[in-house]
């Protein structure tokens, strides 16, 4: 398929765990450009704090991302700017 696999993970304890063990599963040639996106938790415990920074050291910086938490927002408010947002983030045209 050729398509670029991003791995979607809630930015909590477990979160450098799951997103090492899903980027070990994935096929050889998607693993080197897969992007990974931490969705922010609207309570973060204290291991959010890190662990972008310590998937950035094991990934790369330009592969790591957060979505922010988006629950108590207007969509209609916020449709433009987190479309921009998003598509930057990942790279869509």
């Amino acid at each position: 398929l050729r398509a670029e696999a991003i791995v979607v993970c809630p930015n909590r304890l477990g979160a450098i765990n799951q997103v090492r063990l899903i980027m070990a599963g994935l096929p050889k040639p998607a693993q080197p450009t897969a992007t990974i996106v931490l969705a922010e938790q609207v309570a973060p415990d204290t291991s959010a704090n890190s662990n972008r920074q310590l998937l950035a050291e094991l990934f790369g910086r330009s592969r790591v991302h957060s979505l922010p938490w988006l629950r108590n927002v207007a969509p209609s408010v916020m449709a433009a700017p987190l479309r921009r947002r998003l598509d930057t983030m990942l790279r869509l045209p």
